[in-house]
């Protein structure tokens, strides 16, 4: 509609990955603005910053893609067929710019050429464009197996997790890039330049202004690898060695720190929904393994002292030098605003928060919490308590007549069950005082209760009866079963349960499952608390 120099356009989307809404589109001589019409969020763009323009067909009508000068594309969807000579006549007139009509490919074919245009990365059958993708949307590039290209794409935030939305795409790119090959060179390989070229368009490593704070050389065990960390007032990025990662505070759902039996190290649990991705493998958790001695000396940036009193309560510090475990922590209940759950009132047969078992291959620990049953380290299992319909203890009587160990299983009002085996007989107690705490029904897989009370008293006839009582009154005689950690506000310093936490008899020597049948198993195990 062409109105005193201007032109204007209702129902026009600003296209992106995530478009929801339509809006109105006004071009003046100064330039162009689109105000959305749910959110009356404004965009402009400045005349003198175009470079070019071009009129496409979409599948919305038409669009009207504005090429600048920083090499950015904008593109508006939804004009109407008869707006082409009108916008031909503008922008000759007032933007002095090139305006193309172009046709987009419609072959259908699934082979072409990948090509880096500004910030988009098109694809081409021929000499005509068939799609194109901003490369701003991209979190993560690898090339996972020879020839082949993965591209992870960022998810919106506050949208219907119904809704589709592009997780990712695989390029296949094969051969080398002739074009820079001298004589008796092969050159490079063409899909690892390739993904070279995404990452470095994209904002994958880009350090901008946002960052707050970097923690370098972290080390993961789910995912196994290290990763520098770099974390911002609204998400953290992790830097690994093949994948690098962005991931949103609104997406971490819990944040646990638990001591490990060998008392030499402390573990750092994120539950994520939605989860990771690395290639087919999805990660709804990280683990991160800390020295319980070693330090860390990080200082923040970005930031001054106002915004930390207004935005955070003056509760972060501009410098940290304390365990690196407490530096990380500290940081991630500050800037993601998530309580950080430690271990409550259970202890074990040796006083320690955690009992050795296995699941399925795997050994590991499990953490009976004060509302949730963790299992540690890989694969990660988390069991709300809230979710347990029963619990099943089995192989009491196998055997012998006096067991060493036996099976704990997890009725989940799901209908699922999860099972834990190899737990030492003298856990027994332990375990069942715990249920009874919680008020979680159990029961013996025997159904001969005259047997059931046999194995107890067995088990309670044992060298370790002593001890057993002993652990049984100090876990009655618990009397702060709080199991969020709050320093106080004394960022420097470790809260006393954490003193208590560490404390543990337990047998320290484990062995790590194999990492890609822990993460698979991890998606098919592990819940999350409402």
């Amino acid at each position: 509609m062409l109105d005193a120099g201007t032109l204007s356009y209702d129902q026009v989307y600003l296209q992106s990955l995530t478009a929801k809404s339509a809006g109105k589109l006004k071009l003046a001589q100064g330039g162009l603005g689109w105000k959305e019409s749910s959110t009356a969020q404004v965009t402009t763009l400045a005349s003198a910053d175009f470079s070019s323009i071009a009129w496409f067909r979409a599948m919305r009508g038409y669009e009207l893609r504005i090429y600048l000068k920083d090499g950015s594309v904008h593109k508006f969807d939804g004009l109407p067929a008869e707006a082409l000579e009108e916008l031909k006549d503008f922008v000759k007139e007032h933007y002095q710019v090139p305006f193309e009509t172009k046709e987009l490919s419609v072959k259908g074919w699934n082979w072409g050429k990948a090509e880096i245009d500004g910030n988009h990365l098109e694809f081409k059958v021929g000499d005509r464009m068939a799609f194109d993708l901003p490369l701003k949307e991209v979190t993560n590039a690898v090339v996972t197996i020879k020839d082949e290209i993965a591209i992870e794409f960022s998810q919106p935030e506050n949208v219907d997790k119904k809704t589709d939305t592009l997780v990712e795409m695989r390029l296949y790119v094969p051969g080398n890039e002739s074009d820079s090959a001298e004589e008796g060179d092969e050159g490079l390989d063409a899909a690892k330049s390739l993904c070279e070229k995404i990452k470095g368009f994209s904002e994958m490593n880009q350090v901008t202004g946002e960052v707050i704070v970097s923690l370098p050389e972290l080390p993961c065990i789910v995912p196994r690898g290290r990763f520098q960390m770099d974390m911002t007032p609204s998400y953290l990025r992790l830097h690994g060695k093949s994948y690098d990662h962005k991931i949103l505070y609104s997406s971490i759902v819990k944040l646990f720190l638990l001591p490990k039996a060998d008392e030499m190290h402390v573990l750092f649990v994120l539950a994520l929904d939605p989860p990771i991705r690395q290639g087919q493998t999805r990660y709804p958790f990280l683990v991160f393994q800390f020295n319980k001695d070693e330090e860390i000396e990080v200082a923040l940036q970005n930031i001054d002292e106002e915004t930390i009193k207004s935005k955070y309560e003056g509760k972060l510090q501009m410098q940290y030098d304390a365990p690196t475990f407490e530096v990380v922590s500290t940081l991630f209940r500050l800037l993601a605003g998530q309580k950080i759950i430690v271990p409550g009132s259970f202890r074990s047969q040796g006083n320690g928060n955690s009992i050795k078992c296995a699941f399925k291959a795997n050994e590991g620990f499990l953490y009976p919490l004060e509302r949730n049953i963790l299992f540690l380290p890989k694969p990660v299992t988390l069991i709300p308590n809230g979710e347990i319909s029963h619990v099943e203890f089995a192989r009491m009587g196998s055997g012998s007549g006096n067991p060493r160990s036996f099976d704990l299983k997890f009725y989940l009002k799901s209908g699922q069950d999860v099972s834990f085996s190899n737990i030492a007989k003298e856990e027994y107690q332990f375990l069942e005082d715990f249920l009874k705490q919680k008020n979680i029904d159990f029961r013996s897989k025997d159904e001969d209760e005259g047997r059931r009370k046999k194995v107890t008293k067995e088990f309670s006839d044992s060298e370790d009866e002593a001890a057993v009582k002993r652990m049984r009154m100090n876990g009655d005689d618990e009397s702060s079963p709080d199991e969020d950690y709050d320093d106080g506000g004394d960022e420097s310093s470790v809260g006393e349960e954490y003193d208590e936490d560490f404390n543990s008899d337990e047998d320290s020597n484990e062995e790590e499952g194999s990492e890609s049948e822990a993460a698979s198993e991890a998606d098919d195990t592990a819940t999350e608390e409402d």
